[in-house]
């Protein structure tokens, strides 16, 4: 079982146990669920159900401050200590109170593997940098002023620059 700390909230996300190179969703495991076209925190849901077509979750925590609507194109991701598993679907339906269950098509296409020693977090962090070691030497010394962060991990992060040189 995988733990982590989500504004406050304790998640706890699914052990997937795999076979070569398949990656099975089990019942009553914890997966997140976030829209693709947004930027929006992820929400943490359970699979309730599951079938060759349809993969239904219901929505975990205090009514979510997002709805989801049928035909909205979210990512489902869960993992374990090594590696995160996720995949695109489209939501075929939304029922119940505060809309809490959820209706999936199941994956489009073959479900992604993203090996990492730590699970990564997309959070965007504007901040600066100065080169102090580089394969081009004229760039040592240069300073960044545009940065941002793509995602960040207790292992590292991915960040984005406008460089532009002195």
């Amino acid at each position: 079982m995988f733990s982590t700390s989500v504004d406050g909230r304790s998640l706890r996300f699914a052990e997937i146990p795999t076979a070569g190179s398949e990656h099975h969703l089990l019942l009553e495991k914890t997966v997140s669920l976030s829209p693709v076209s947004e930027s929006s925190p992820p929400l943490a849901a359970t699979i309730t159900k599951i079938t060759s077509e349809q993969v239904w979750l219901e929505l975990l925590g205090p009514p979510p401050t997002r709805t989801f609507s049928t035909g909205d194109q979210v990512r489902v991701k869960y993992w374990d200590e090594e590696t995160v598993y996720y995949f695109d679907a489209e939501i075929q339906t939304v029922s119940g109170p505060c809309a809490r269950q959820v209706t999936l098509s199941s994956p489009r296409e073959e479900i992604s593997v993203q090996r990492r020693k730590a699970h990564r977090v997309r959070y965007p962090i504007s901040f600066s940098l100065t080169i102090i070691d580089a394969a081009e030497t004229q760039l040592i010394g240069h300073t960044v002023s545009e940065a941002k962060t793509e995602n960040v991990s207790v292992g590292g992060l991915a960040f984005h620059t406008l460089f532009h040189s002195n």
